[in-house]
């Protein structure tokens, strides 16, 4: 069963994959109470739980957010999971209606993910968003990439492959290879001794 995922997962090239799950609120209804339009009157068809009805996005563009907040702040793509560590999702979109019962409350992702299905679905390669019940934020507890890590002999080397396949190491590798490999550029043809490499870096 899912023959081509799991071989996928055994590659090399799963190790700079990562599928964000599951989708979010793009924005509430369109509608007076909720996000007027200026120029003609309009109200969004929403029959309260009605899945189908509301605009979802993918929750990568929420992931692709909290890396370049990171790299503003830091120069790096490291700081993107947990809630004090850059993996917030803030302001989400939480839609009220009324069906006659009093407001009922439509969350900002497809579904909500317990902590334990967070680590499970985190284990199986995908980067779940996991929302704060009553709240209008969610959090990216995990970044690991698809990437299925081996297991070895030795703990330290299993310990070794689960960090190889966590995207925060993933980028901060890339980006350190991406300047070295301009420090080799900028250096063709000319030559520096040791001292002076050392130095540059």
């Amino acid at each position: 069963e899912y023959i081509k995922w799991k071989s996928f997962r055994d590659t090399d090239d799963s190790r700079y994959l990562g599928l964000v799950m599951p989708r979010v609120l793009g924005r509430l209804p369109y509608g007076p109470d909720t996000v007027p339009v200026r120029s003609f009157n309009y109200i969004e068809e929403v029959k309260g739980p009605d899945h189908d009805k509301y605009l979802w996005t993918n929750a990568s563009f929420a992931f692709a957010a909290n890396m370049v907040k990171s790299f503003i702040h830091n120069g790096w793509c490291v700081q993107i999971r947990g809630p004090q560590s850059g993996g917030a999702v803030q302001d989400l979109p939480i839609h009220l209606y009324d069906l006659g019962t009093g407001n009922q409350v439509k969350i900002p992702s497809e579904v909500m993910i317990p902590e334990t299905r967070e680590f499970e679905f985190a284990n199986l390669g995908f980067i779940p968003l996991s929302y704060y019940k009553n709240r209008d934020y969610a959090c990216f507890f995990s970044a690991n990439s698809a990437q299925k890590p081996a297991l070895y002999d030795t703990p330290e080397a299993t310990a070794n492959s689960r960090i190889n396949a966590r995207l925060p190491y993933i980028f901060l590798l890339s980006r350190i290879a991406h300047y070295l490999k301009i420090i080799q550029r900028e250096n063709i043809g000319s030559t520096k001794d040791r001292r002076l490499l050392e130095l540059e870096l």
